[in-house]
């Protein structure tokens, strides 16, 4: 029965600690989602510059990146999950101008976040 007790006792805080991770993995998230759509901008910006190679390096990188970061949204139950996954979720090509309005739409989320 002792062990019985304290298997309920730890899996009560673990259901606390999942139940209260919601708003702070959505804030995790979006935060890495502005800072990856950012770069991405950043990348397409400045494409003349950059090697070929290069920069289609870092746009898979970034591609994939947030596409995990749209996967795990999906899955979290935060206040947030539907809208970070949304603007994570990106066509193949996207435009500068695209990135950068998903950017700023993932700060205001973020602002809205840290003021919870």
């Amino acid at each position: 029965m002792h062990i019985r007790g304290q298997l309920c006792t730890l899996f009560a805080l673990l259901l606390a600690a999942c139940g209260s991770s919601g708003a702070k993995s959505d804030l995790e998230r979006v935060k890495t989602a502005r800072s990856l759509l950012a770069e991405w901008a950043t990348i397409l910006e400045s494409q003349p510059l950059l090697t070929g190679a290069y920069a289609a390096q870092m746009r898979r990188a970034a591609s994939d990146q947030l596409a995990s970061v749209a996967e795990k949204a999906r899955r979290n139950k935060g206040p947030a999950s539907v809208e970070i996954a949304e603007l994570a979720t990106l066509p193949t090509d996207p435009s500068p101008a695209m990135l950068q309005e998903r950017a700023a739409r993932a700060r205001a989320i973020e602002s809205r976040l840290e003021t919870r």
